[in-house]
């Protein structure tokens, strides 16, 4: 598993953010959050308008605690449908830095390990995976507080060998408390947008729209909503939501 860094690359013009879709998934993430604002109602939240006003309470990264362990509950839908829901189980084991190594469990026992820049960014997979970038393409987003926002250049490279590019957009929304098995925690809404500019030809996919919760107490998200399209036709939505804590 490795996750290397380039140089950056150039920005390119903003492109709107497109419905997030209405089917199971996305109505049970907007059961988790209440009332939030559908990533596609959003607007062009992660162009060059991210101006969001900030808190006051910025945060600085954390790195997580070595033995947490996050169960989650990942649902995905494809085409209007309920394709997939299952458990998986973070487990916090190495920090170097602000690169953290998890180690993710089903429980029919199969897995993987991750990597992951900042609670935010993956890095690369024991399977494969790998995404490098500018080692410091990260920094002007820190610390996190409303209205930050960056754009860089990403190279990706598939468990099957396919590379492709892509520009890769975050944005700082606001802080947010969430609750999960009945503790609150202070959560930052940060989104994020991949376009694919090379090599995609014969990806599934050519934009992702990801919506996160990030906790920076926990040096990770405990919600995230991820929104899939193909030539602006939305292909797939994953809901991917906390249920339960061990630190």
């Amino acid at each position: 598993m490795s996750g290397r860094h380039a140089q950056n690359g150039d920005m390119i013009k903003d492109r709107s953010l497109p419905p997030f879709g209405s089917g199971s998934a996305g109505r049970l993430c907007a059961a988790f959050v209440g009332s939030w604002l559908l990533i596609g109602a959003a607007g062009p939240a992660l162009g060059a308008e991210c101006d969001y006003p900030p808190s006051g309470k910025a945060a600085a990264y954390k790195a997580p605690a070595a033995g947490t362990e996050i169960s989650f509950e990942e649902t995905t839908e494809r085409a209007g449908k309920t394709k997939s829901r299952r458990e998986i189980r973070f487990v916090a084991q190495a920090n170097t830095g602000d690169e953290a190594d998890w180690g993710l469990h089903r429980p029919d026992g199969g897995g993987y390990a991750i990597r992951i820049k900042r609670g935010l960014m993956a890095l690369g997979t024991s399977r494969g995976f790998e995404t490098s970038f500018g080692a410091d393409a990260l920094d002007p987003l820190w610390p996190l507080d409303g209205g930050r926002s960056i754009r860089f250049r990403a190279k990706i490279k598939l468990p099957d060998g396919m590379l492709y590019g892509a520009i890769v957009s975050f944005c700082v929304r606001r802080r947010e408390t969430i609750k999960i098995a009945g503790t609150a925690y202070e959560a930052l809404v940060v989104d994020k947008h991949e376009l694919v500019s090379q090599g995609g030809e014969r990806l599934p996919h050519d934009e992702v729209f990801t919506r996160f919760w990030y906790v920076p107490d926990l040096g990770i998200y405990l919600r995230r909503a991820r929104a899939v399209y193909r030539t602006r036709q939305q292909v797939a939505t994953q809901i991917l939501q906390a249920v339960a804590i061990k630190r």
